[in-house]
């Protein structure tokens, strides 16, 4: 089987939750043939990159179009919605046909949305969608509140339609979100995002464990906004009570204003990226997740259990996990203020209760968020629609 794959990042790239969910969909995908991974990439030095091999590579950077009705359209339309369905009308591109000469593709998967607003990939061949972060609820959350009052309903409209027109050219595929499963039809399933697990070194045991931190690519707006949250809303009552906490900011790209905003806080330190994590997690009570915002499932919650530790998270933070493991504290602890945030965290600060919890973390994700339950995922897409 030929497999015409695009992503939006480098496949072989494990440095974030959105990368590595495309790796593990890379190398699910390989079982059942060779993979020809299609990448469009604004930020390439040159116009062309091709990496040959069993599974090739091949990178392009776009060339837009200069002034036109389609731009002009194209500029509205991607101030009021996170979809664009005109950007093909302005951006110039070899076809995957032009690229990989000579192969017929039995499938093309995309990770996302987004790609098919650039190319008619469903021209190609079936079409399978790894939606991972739905479009109108990344609206609802996100967007949404960036617009005037009087744009507010046309953009979730605009953003609703395109969805809707771009799922209807697939013939199945995934979701992050299991809770959405439901809005998608037959042919599309659950595909649960999987974490990185710790390296037999990891010392799961280490008793100087007295700081917090939060981890997340923080040039993604949900991610450096809800931490400026956090920090305004609960950091200060919190730290009065537990001036010896620290709290560790862990990303890259945070804006410049932020990074100088959480900086002046009392026990906050912002690291940026950080390449060895597992030192953090070692040291660490628990991780804070602060997200208010976003789409799919945040994979971050889903690492901190893989690691044994507990995750004290926002109800939004813990989107998409079952009900079970969030309601039955199963390496989740949910906060919405600073009084709950801080009942929260005197149960982690109990040993015996915060080592069952994370016992209960573990086991969890152990049990729902494998790799064998991704790859059963794809499998079942993939011969529902007789790929």
């Amino acid at each position: 089987m030929n497999i015409l794959y695009v992503p939006t990042e480098d496949p072989r790239a494990l440095n974030g939750g959105n990368e590595q969910r495309t790796n593990f969909l890379w190398e699910s995908l390989k079982r059942y043939g060779r993979v020809y991974t299609f990448l469009l990439d604004s930020g390439l030095n040159t116009r062309f990159l091709y990496i040959d091999g069993e599974h090739p590579i091949c990178k392009l950077r776009p060339n837009v179009k200069g002034i036109s009705f389609w731009r002009v359209l194209n500029s509205i339309v991607c101030r009021l919605s996170i979809l664009n369905i005109f950007g093909r009308k302005i951006i110039l591109i070899k076809s995957p046909e032009e690229v990989f000469t000579g192969v017929h593709f039995d499938v093309v998967v995309t990770r996302y949305v987004q790609p098919l607003c650039n190319y008619r990939y469903w021209d190609i061949a079936p079409l399978l969608i790894d939606i991972d972060d739905y479009p109108p609820q990344v609206f609802e959350t996100i967007r949404k509140n960036q617009l005037l009052w009087g744009m507010k309903t046309i953009g979730k409209y605009i953003t609703k339609w395109q969805t809707d027109y771009l799922i209807k050219k697939s013939v199945g595929g995934w979701i992050a979100n299991k809770e959405q499963e439901k809005l998608l039809g037959d042919n599309y399933v659950f595909l649960p995002n999987i974490p990185q697990m710790p390296s037999q070194s990891y010392k799961v045991d280490n008793k100087e464990r007295n700081n917090l931190f939060t981890v997340g690519k923080m040039s993604y707006s949900p991610n450096s906004d809800g931490v400026s949250r956090f920090l305004k809303q609960i950091w200060p009552s919190f730290h009065k009570q537990y001036s010896d906490v620290q709290y560790l900011i862990v990303g890259k790209g945070a804006p410049d204003a932020e990074v100088k905003l959480w900086n002046n806080y009392e026990g906050v330190k912002y690291l940026g990226f950080v390449e060895d994590l597992e030192t953090l997690y070692e040291k660490t009570l628990a991780t804070v997740v602060p997200v208010y915002s976003g789409g799919g499932t945040c994979i971050k919650t889903l690492e901190t259990m893989a690691h044994s530790r507990a995750c004290l998270s926002t109800k939004f933070g813990a989107r998409g996990l079952a009900d079970d493991a969030v309601k039955g504290e199963k390496g989740i602890l949910l906060f919405e203020d600073a009084e709950s945030f801080i009942n929260a965290y005197n149960k982690v600060v109990d040993i015996k209760r915060r080592e069952e919890i994370e016992k209960q973390g573990k086991n969890f994700v152990i049990s729902s968020y494998s790799i064998d339950s991704f790859n059963k995922a794809v499998d079942v897409v993939l011969s529902k629609t007789r790929c």
